[in-house]
């Protein structure tokens, strides 16, 4: 099994539902890396790695987060998390990170509604 210093993103060179995440850690002030394969999309084993997406609580969706052992999936969950590890976010108040949370929501159900026009 490989674990990973800094957060390792799994997702699709596009931006999607990861792209949020990305963000958070640029300006969070944390290095993550990735892997990006379009062969993961609707795959229940990572490419890379022959991994199920099970270990990561998906059976087939994505973004994946791994971190330490720490394996995670879920956009919103791996969003929280970057933010609550990023060194810039350390002093947020409980009620500047559940607007953060509620924005989050709100982005997902904007994605999710995209996805039923096409």
């Amino acid at each position: 099994m490989t674990t990973f210093e800094n957060p390792h993103l799994i997702y699709a060179p596009i931006a999607g539902r990861a792209e949020l995440t990305r963000l958070i850690a640029a300006a969070g002030g944390i290095t993550i890396t990735e892997s990006v394969n379009m062969a993961n999309f609707g795959s229940t084993d990572l490419q890379e790695t022959g991994e199920s997406k099970k270990n990561y609580m998906s059976p087939s969706g994505m973004p994946l987060l791994q971190h330490g052992d720490l394996k995670i999936s879920q956009s919103g969950a791996i969003e929280a998390y970057v933010a609550s590890i990023a060194p810039r976010y350390k002093d947020l108040t409980p009620q500047q990170r559940a607007v953060d949370m509620m924005f989050m929501g709100i982005k997902e159900e904007i994605l999710q509604n995209c996805a039923k026009a096409i």
